[in-house]
């Protein structure tokens, strides 16, 4: 069995009921093949979960560098960015992403970067838009970064298992909360939100 194969079902359980829930007994039924053969792709359920996190980070960074090497405007990357998040959350459960998977450290290890990473582009993208007068002149970026993670935290916890009303709730919370610092005379912002949901395959549609 090819490893691919093992890495879709072990996502597909472990985003439904945790890497906790679901051992390497468990994955093997599920394929109907024996533990030795599962074992001889992966050596370990910890060396399984990073695989996928790893697998994970290689498509984020694809779809990232069509963001950040894209000519649109500093807001149309900002907003783009925004959504690529969302996207990935809604296609990841984040009780696999974050919470379950707490007592494997080089997964801790692995989230830690991401989180680094995204932060880190995050105030590349606020500050090159900024520069060039997209956003309100007394933007503190730093402070505008802590609050906005805020708001999309509780996004993640509130709202984002009610598919049927995450999509609205997304747009018109944490996207609202960015349009603010939008520099209105420069850009309507809203316009460009609605061209970039029109030109994604999100499940916006």
């Amino acid at each position: 069995m090819e490893p691919e194969i093992i890495q879709q079902k072990a996502l597909e359980l472990f985003s439904k009921h945790g890497t906790q829930a679901v051992n390497m007994d468990c994955l093997a039924r599920e394929l109907t093949i024996s533990k030795k053969t599962l074992y001889k792709h992966f050596e370990s359920k910890e060396a399984l979960v990073y695989s996928l996190l790893e697998q994970v980070i290689e498509e984020w960074g694809a779809s990232l560098d069509t963001i950040l090497q894209g000519k649109k405007d500093p807001v149309s990357r900002l907003l783009a960015f925004e959504l690529l998040r969302y996207d990935y959350l809604q296609r990841f459960n984040p009780e696999f992403l974050v919470k379950k998977a707490t007592n494997y450290d080089s997964i801790l290890d692995l989230q830690d970067i991401i989180k680094e990473q995204v932060s880190s582009i995050y105030y590349c993208l606020l500050e090159d838009a900024k520069d060039k007068g997209y956003l309100i002149e007394c933007l503190d970026i730093h402070t505008f970064i802590k609050t906005h993670e805020m708001t999309f935290e509780l996004f993640v916890e509130k709202c984002l298992s009610n598919t049927a009303q995450s999509h609205e709730s997304f747009k018109h919370l944490v996207m609202l909360h960015t349009a603010g610092i939008v520099n209105q005379r420069k850009i309507d912002v809203w316009p460009v939100v609605e061209e970039l949901l029109g030109n994604r395959n999100l499940v916006f549609q």
